[in-house]
């Protein structure tokens, strides 16, 4: 009996070559897999759509996922079309501009209140504006039908 260097461990006899031997065997089976990959006849399809089953050719146009940083086509090209990760993705990143936008609008509301309004409506105004819009246009025909007398 011996102490392993490897892990600490104490060793009978010829087990540590075994394991190597192992070891090396794996790593043998990677290198052969690389190397038929290399030398098969299949091409890898250049500026191909990057979903499995799409050829399309994006020699022509072709867009970028934010999401992936993957290269898709026209028809892929949608973060919803292409991947349930990127819809996902997309879906958490709306949420979240939408709650930082709520937050800021409410948070100038509270400083200065009716500030986030465009138009600062009044019924009351408005009442009083349509009721002499009303006026002057019966005044108007008024004076229309005066004149063909």
């Amino acid at each position: 009996m011996y102490n392993c260097p490897e892990k600490n461990s104490t060793v009978i006899g010829t087990k540590v070559k075994a394991e190597k031997s192992k070891k090396d065997q794996k790593s043998n089976s990677d290198l052969d897999e690389v190397v038929t990959h290399i030398l098969s006849d299949e091409k890898p399809v250049l500026n191909a759509c990057s979903v499995p089953k799409c050829k399309q050719n994006l020699s022509i146009m072709s867009y970028t996922c934010q999401y992936c940083n993957m290269k898709y086509c026209i028809t892929h090209r949608h973060p919803e079309s292409h991947s349930p990760k990127c819809a996902e993705k997309i879906k958490n990143s709306s949420k979240s501009e939408f709650k930082q936008e709520s937050m800021r609008f409410i948070t100038q509301e509270r400083r200065d209140p009716g500030s986030t309004n465009a138009k600062k409506f009044n019924a009351e105004k408005s009442k009083e504006e349509l009721k002499k819009k009303y006026k002057e246009k019966l005044e108007h025909i008024k004076r229309k039908e005066r004149g063909r007398k």
